[in-house]
């Protein structure tokens, strides 16, 4: 239902919060993006149509986001920006996915 879109250093908390969540009971995947350009426009719509929503976390304020809403048309994108140099915790993102309205 829910499905974390993560690419860098971030996708290893993403990996783990994913793992977190499914213990708790909650439908979630990971989209590890090994690159951001070119981007999966096309793969992500078709996913996008299975989903309830996409949750982007992201070590700024916010730019792998819109790309994510561009492409994403059949359901809802959540941002998770956090800038910094500390990445976002396991915790963090799991409490994001539970936030989620599905």
């Amino acid at each position: 239902e829910v499905v974390v879109v993560a690419y860098g250093m971030v996708a290893r908390s993403a990996r783990r919060a994913v793992d977190l969540a499914r213990e708790r009971g909650l439908r979630a995947g990971l989209l590890r993006l090994v690159t951001v350009w070119p981007f999966p426009t096309r793969f992500l719509d078709g996913l996008s149509y299975q989903l309830k929503a996409l949750l982007v976390p992201e070590m700024n304020c916010g730019q792998l986001v819109h790309e994510v809403r561009g492409a994403a048309r059949g359901c809802s994108v959540h941002s998770l920006p956090k800038p910094g140099p500390i990445p976002h915790s396991a915790q963090e993102m799991v409490e994001a996915m539970e936030g989620i309205e599905v």
